[in-house]
């Protein structure tokens, strides 16, 4: 077992982050050797996010497919409830 793996086993995200009060979009790679599965899972679980694993895809996801990945936060960004304009601006 790889030394990574078994400082991220017990992982347990704290639960301020689930509390914090917007979207949230969890994206792992497939491949990726440092963030598995496992712990994008456990993330998104704990922010109540929606999770992405780009198949096929290493650590350097925003560098390996930049245009897929802007599709999943593009996406992400379409499904927020934005305020109207006249309403963004008062307060």
């Amino acid at each position: 077992m790889h030394v990574l793996d078994l400082m991220l086993a017990n992982w347990r995200p704290g639960k301020r982050l689930g509390d914090i009060p917007c979207p949230k979009l969890v994206i792992g790679g497939e491949k990726d050797p440092l963030v598995n599965a496992v712990i994008v899972e456990k993330a998104a679980a704990a922010l109540g996010a929606l999770r992405v694993l780009m198949p096929g895809v290493d650590h350097g996801l925003i560098i390996e497919q930049s245009d897929t990945f802007a599709i999943y936060v593009a996406k992400c960004i379409i499904t927020i409830n934005h305020p109207k304009s006249s309403e963004a601006n008062t307060g």
